[in-house]
């Protein structure tokens, strides 16, 4: 009985603020955002119409979408090889770091340096035959 005055103030202000504000939306709802997003969107689908529907072509190769330069079977095992590296090396910490205390907490992990997508002097050369052809 006491707060039921409070409490119906307090409901009546936040039905003011939320029928009249513009605050309650989420920030990718904003008119600015959804204009990105659209430009966006036309931009995809302009390269798909240009270039061909990545999804359609009959390949087994891995290539790039916007060059469609075909990637070195290194960089393919190292794709398929990256999770379970990175599994690998989280057991390492846990069990190293925080289970047996070889290691310090804030011991720095070892970069792994796989070839993700880079072009060897190889594979330009390939690709400039390509696009001659």
């Amino acid at each position: 009985m006491v707060s039921a005055p409070e409490t119906s103030r307090i409901l009546m202000e936040a039905s003011d603020n939320t029928d009249n504000s513009d605050d309650t939306k989420h920030h990718e709802e904003k008119q600015t955002k959804q204009k990105k997003f659209q430009t966006r969107v036309r931009q995809l689908v302009e390269t798909i119409d240009d270039m061909g529907n990545p999804f359609e072509e009959d390949t087994s190769d891995l290539y790039t979408l916007d060059t469609k330069v075909v990637i070195s079977p290194e960089v393919i095992m190292s794709v398929k090889t990256a999770e379970s590296i990175g599994k690998a090396q989280y057991e390492s910490v846990i069990v190293e770091g925080l289970s047996n205390n070889i290691k310090g907490f804030y011991e720095t992990i070892k970069k792994n340096s796989l070839p993700l997508f880079e072009l060897g002097p190889e594979r330009k050369r390939q690709r400039h035959q390509k696009l001659r052809v």
